[in-house]
């Protein structure tokens, strides 16, 4: 399996918007993509569902535009509407190089009508709360490249828009993220895949500052400490797309 995507002919793939701290790791490595952070890759996940009874199922996850703070109000990061995040997978013995299928994730945004200046407001109690002003959602493209066949998903198995995750704001605005927001921006298509779009923290991490210093490694390096350390930790607002998929490999 490779990992792919476009914006006119240059390919990127799709999506995890990953919080950065002062010491996160950076992936920052496509020069021309600096200028373009939407389409910037950072890492590719790829491994066998742990889960009970899944295991012949495959979790995929990409990521997009490092270094990026939680604290990023009161206009917050987004997909673009211009880049389409790709999978390309490969599911023949001794890998050819040519998809066998091709999985795009295109995103629309809606700007609602905002009596405001920021994108979120008040206490956002749902996934569907009109509190959010900068709503986003996508549609998963399946390219069967044997058959020629292509499926337009862009609801639930139960009909619900796939919606990407608002950032976790805080406990204020955004109050038991994780149960609120997080969980049901998890969404089962008709297929049986699941997908998720939308804030996720990445706790990938290495001192960056000294690496990119010709190698200037500081001794000790700079690590967490006290409560930082313990804990879950933060759900920064990144982006993170994760598609669960059936293979025969």
């Amino acid at each position: 399996m490779n990992q792919n995507s476009w914006r006119s002919y240059r390919i990127g793939a799709a999506v995890l918007l990953l919080s950065a701290g002062a010491f996160a790791a950076s992936h920052r490595n496509g020069p021309m993509l600096l200028e373009d952070q939407t389409a910037n890759l950072n890492d590719f996940y790829l491994f066998r569902s742990y889960e009970n009874g899944r295991s012949d199922h495959v979790v995929m996850s990409m990521s997009v535009q490092g270094f990026q703070n939680p604290d990023n109000g009161p206009s917050y990061y987004k997909f673009s509407d211009s880049v389409a995040y790709r999978f390309n997978i490969n599911n023949q013995r001794g890998l050819d190089g040519r998809p066998d299928f091709i999985v795009d994730f295109a995103f629309n945004t809606t700007l609602r009508p905002n009596p405001t200046f920021v994108s979120y407001f008040g206490t956002i109690k749902s996934i569907d709360d009109p509190g959010i002003f900068l709503y986003q959602t996508y549609t998963v493209i399946i390219r069967n490249q044997t058959t020629g066949q292509t499926t337009y998903i862009s609801t639930d198995k139960n009909g619900h828009a796939l919606s990407v995750a608002p950032p976790n704001l805080g406990p204020k605005s955004t109050p038991n993220y994780e149960a609120t927001l997080g969980q049901p921006s998890v969404f089962t298509l008709s297929n049986g895949w699941r997908v998720f779009a939308g804030p996720r923290d990445d706790a990938f991490f290495f001192d960056s500052g000294a690496t990119f210093d010709t190698l200037n490694f500081r001794a000790p390096a700079p690590i967490l400490s006290g409560v930082a350390d313990t804990g879950p930790g933060p759900q920064y607002p990144t982006l993170s797309t994760v598609s669960r998929v059936t293979t025969s490999a």
